[in-house]
């Protein structure tokens, strides 16, 4: 059954779900959007009749509708009111407020950090179709079969317990060349750091810059992939994920200085997410995918 999720401003698909945040979801030829929620199946539609966007849980796994509701919501972060956001971050003769009426709704995720973790491992030196392909074949491969949607077959994202069996000679099979150690070392020291449990507790720390520190402990996780996994799953709306587009949108729209050097060092990183922070706290790194 159908079920109404928010107003259709407040969640446009194409912008949120295909964007490079998650790889988790697909776009169908009816026009709607199919993707994994935990082990939740979920598809999702535009509702002309009501101006809604709705959603329908393909695989309830026997979890009763309201909180599979409560997921759906949690997952998109539905206690956020995106037009009263913008309304907070417009500012007379700003540039950058034409991105907020090109890209409405856009919405930040709050995924499972395992998931997150282990997708933006995948990230390194890629483009999105490319990433997807790979956290595909780690669902595929390594995941729980979940439900077959009129001939396709939807997996949930392997657990931990499953990564840490997976062979590196496996993954480099598969494709994952140079990226293949770093999911196996990773999986490592997230079990010996106590796995889940670790992740949540980084959750509730409310100090962004200590959560970075905390995730380049794993391998393959340099501060940008570190930044995505604390604003994408683990609450940290203020982490800025820092690459040579969003500097140069900071030198165009907000007047950073130039640098001499054209390489991001460490120093432009923590300036240029600093001007963000300043200039759309406590949602920055929301504010900053515009």
């Amino acid at each position: 059954m159908w079920r109404r999720l928010c107003p259709r401003a407040e969640l446009a698909f194409e912008v949120t779900l295909n964007c490079g945040q998650s790889f988790a979801w697909k776009k169908m030829q009816d026009q709607q959007w199919i993707g994994v929620i935990g082990r939740n199946v979920v598809a999702l539609r535009d509702c002309d009749a009501t101006d809604s966007v709705q959603y329908m849980c393909l695989h309830p796994q026997g979890m009763a509708a309201d909180s599979v509701d409560s997921q759906v919501r949690n997952y998109f972060r539905m206690e956020i009111n995106l037009t009263q956001l913008y309304d907070t971050w417009k500012l007379p003769n700003d540039k950058h407020a034409a991105a907020f009426v090109a890209l409405p709704g856009l919405r930040t995720l709050r995924q499972d950090p395992i998931e997150c973790l282990f997708s933006f491992i995948c990230s390194s030196n890629n483009n999105i179709a490319r990433i997807q392909q790979l956290v595909d074949k780690l669902r595929v491969n390594y995941g729980d079969k979940l439900v077959t949607v009129d001939g396709v077959d939807w997996f949930a994202f392997p657990t931990l317990d499953q990564l840490i069996l997976i062979p590196e000679s496996q993954l480099r099979d598969l494709g994952f060349g140079y990226r293949a150690p770093f999911i196996v070392k990773s999986a490592a020291i997230l079990s010996a750091l106590g796995g889940a449990t670790y992740l949540q507790s980084l959750r509730l720390n409310a100090n962004a810059a200590d959560v970075q520190t905390a995730l380049t402990q794993f391998s393959g996780v340099g501060r940008k992939v570190a930044d995505c996994v604390a604003l994408f799953s683990l609450d940290k709306l203020e982490a800025i994920p820092v690459d040579t587009h969003v500097w140069q949108i900071a030198c165009r729209d907000f007047h950073f200085k130039k640098a001499a050097t054209k390489s991001l060092t460490p120093t432009i990183y923590a300036e240029v997410g600093k001007l963000y922070q300043d200039r759309f706290s406590p949602f920055a790194g929301w504010a900053h995918r515009y």
